[in-house]
C-alpha cells in the first residue's frame, strides 16, 4: 500500500461562491442587528445563480427580484443600502450589489418582529464597506477570478489576534474593551469565550489544513475584504497554540473612494499610490516625470486636505487605519 504523505494544499484557501456569501450575510446581519438574512444572485439573463439564507430555508426569491427591479427602475447607484422600496415593512434592509444587466446579488436582512425598524442611518457603515470591496466580495461570491496585482494587504496598526489550540478551542484574545460593539472590527473578534461566528467555518478549514502538514502559504484564507491567517506559535507555555490573525485588505477602489471624500486629484492620487509603495521623493519624481519639488508640493496639499501632521498619518486616513493607533 502507498501512502500520501504529501500535503493536499499547494496555496491559499480562497473563500468563493456559497461560503463567501454566508460569510458576508452573517457579517452584515450582525452589524445590522438583523435577525436572519436571505440572499439571491442573478445573471445576465435574469437566471438564479446562488441562493441562501440564514436558517437553511429557500429565500423569497420573487421577493428579492422585484427590490431589484424598483431599484433598477428608479436609478439607484449600485453598491446600495437601504429599506424596502416594494413594502412599507421598515424592518427589512436591502444590500444589492453588482451591476444592473450584468451580474448582480441582493441580501436581506430582517429583524424581529417587536425590534424597532430600520431608519436611514442604520445603513451608513454597512454602505461604506460595500463601497470599499463590493468589487472583491462579487467577484467571490459569482467566483470569478479576480488580477490579485490591484489588491494591497494593509495591517492595521492593531491586527485582530487570538490563539486557539489544536481543535479550535479559544486560548487567548487581546483586550478590545475599547472596540465600538458595532462595527467591522468587534465582529471579528472572539466572543463570549469563543471564535467569532463568522470566521468559524474559516478556522475550521485552516486547521485541517494544518494538521494534514500544510505549509506556510496553505494557512491563509483569503475573504473578500481580509485575510486569516494561521501560524503555529513555538512555545514551552503554549506547546500546541495556533496564532489566528485578521489583516484588512484594501483594494485601489477603496483607496480612489476614500481619495475622493478628501478631494484629492488624480495625480495626487498617483503620488500618494507611489507613496504607498515605499517609494522616495526622487523616485516618484523620476515614475512620473515630474520635480522633486512638484512631489513634496502634492504631498503638502495632501497633508492638508486630510488634516494629517505627517505622511504616516496621511497613509494612516487613506488606508482606513486607526490615525490615533500611529500619531
Amino acid at each position: 500500500m502507498i501512502l500520501d504523505t504529501e500535503p493536499r494544499f499547494q496555496t491559499a484557501a480562497r473563500i468563493r461562491g456559497t461560503v463567501a456569501m454566508r460569510i458576508v450575510g452573517e457579517l452584515v446581519a450582525r452589524l445590522a442587528a438583523g435577525e436572519s438574512w436571505e440572499f439571491a444572485a442573478f445573471g445576465r439573463d435574469d437566471e438564479i445563480l446562488l441562493t441562501g439564507s440564514s436558517n437553511q430555508t429557500s429565500p423569497d426569491v420573487a421577493a428579492l427580484r422585484a427590490e431589484l427591479r424598483l431599484q433598477r427602475f428608479g436609478g439607484t447607484q449600485l453598491p446600495h443600502v437601504s429599506t424596502a422600496l416594494a413594502s412599507e415593512q421598515r424592518r427589512a434592509l436591502y444590500v444589492i450589489f453588482g451591476e444592473f444587466g450584468e451580474r448582480i446579488a441582493v441580501l436581506r436582512v430582517v429583524r424581529a418582529v417587536g425590534a424597532k425598524s430600520f431608519v436611514a442611518r442604520d445603513g451608513s457603515g454597512i454602505e461604506r464597506f460595500f463601497r470599499q470591496h463590493d468589487d472583491a466580495i462579487a467577484a467571490a461570491i459569482f467566483e470569478i477570478d479576480g488580477d490579485d496585482t490591484e489588491r494591497v494587504s494593509a495591517r492595521r496598526a492593531a491586527p485582530i489576534a487570538f490563539t486557539i489550540d489544536s481543535k479550535g478551542s479559544l486560548l487567548a484574545s487581546m483586550d478590545e474593551s475599547e472596540t465600538e460593539p458595532s462595527s467591522l472590527r468587534a465582529h471579528l473578534l472572539p466572543r463570549n469565550g469563543d471564535v467569532p461566528p463568522v470566521l468559524r467555518s474559516v478556522v475550521n478549514e485552516l486547521l485541517e489544513r494544518y494538521h494534514v502538514g500544510g505549509t506556510e502559504s496553505d494557512l491563509v484564507s483569503v475573504l473578500p475584504f481580509a485575510l486569516v491567517r494561521l501560524t503555529p506559535l513555538r512555545s514551552r507555555a503554549l506547546p500546541t497554540a495556533l496564532l489566528i490573525t485578521v489583516e484588512w485588505l484594501r483594494s485601489r477602489a477603496s483607496l480612489e473612494v476614500t481619495a475622493a471624500q478628501y478631494s484629492i486629484s488624480k495625480r495626487e492620487l498617483q503620488v500618494l499610490s507611489a507613496m504607498l509603495r515605499g517609494a522616495a521623493v526622487s523616485e516618484i519624481a523620476a515614475e512620473l516625470s515630474i520635480s522633486e519639488s512638484t512631489v513634496v508640493f502634492h504631498l503638502k496639499r495632501m497633508l492638508k486636505k486630510t488634516q494629517s501632521k505627517n505622511r504616516t498619518e496621511l497613509a494612516a486616513r487613506m488606508l482606513g487605519w486607526e490615525v490615533s493607533a500611529v500619531s
